[in-house]
């Protein structure tokens, strides 16, 4: 029971990260569309970990606005190792989401196997007793579920949601021209 008791957190903590591979010219679009104007990390071959804005990935040549001089910067696309984008929003979503989802069906679950008691006049649960026990267990889960949800939030904000884009070098033939 302990084992899965420390199993839970650790599922809804983990895969706040989407990683991309980027191959060719229709990856490359999507990338552009998804990372838009926002701030990343550019991680370069040659100069490692650069801040970068409005990243353009094009086929031979990479380019974005560096936030620091506002000044636009230029590399070879086959110089570049990927790109990274935090966001706390998104965390704070995905934390909400996974959280509450986690708690619902756990609780809901869990109540299958709890007894209320007896069904006997004036008893507090009379909906178990009327042959309701499904409609508890979802109100049991939903309510675990708003209620997981706020700290979800704030541990999923905390960590920030982290998507990476990797970039895949092109055949040896492709460079070549053959």
């Amino acid at each position: 029971m302990t084992r899965l008791v420390l199993l839970i957190p650790a599922v809804l903590l983990a895969g706040c990260s989407s990683t991309h591979t980027v191959r060719d010219g229709l990856d490359r679009a999507a990338a552009n569309r998804a990372l838009g104007a926002s701030r990343v990390t550019l991680h370069l071959a040659d100069r490692g970990a650069v801040e970068a804005q409005a990243v353009h990935l094009d086929a031979d040549t990479t380019s974005w606005i560096d936030p620091a001089t506002g000044r636009l910067e230029r590399a070879a696309t086959v110089e570049v190792l990927g790109v990274e984008r935090r966001s706390r929003t998104r965390g704070a979503i995905r934390g909400a989401t996974r959280a509450a989802l986690g708690a619902a069906v756990t609780t809901a679950v869990a109540t299958l196997f709890v007894d209320l008691g007896e069904c006997r006049p004036g008893a507090s649960f009379q909906l178990w007793c009327n042959g309701d026990k499904p409609l508890v267990n979802l109100a049991f889960g939903a309510g675990a579920g708003l209620y997981a949800a706020v700290p979800g939030a704030l541990v999923g904000g905390g960590v920030g949601a982290r998507d990476t884009w990797s970039l895949e070098a092109p055949p040896a033939d492709s460079l070549s021209g053959r």
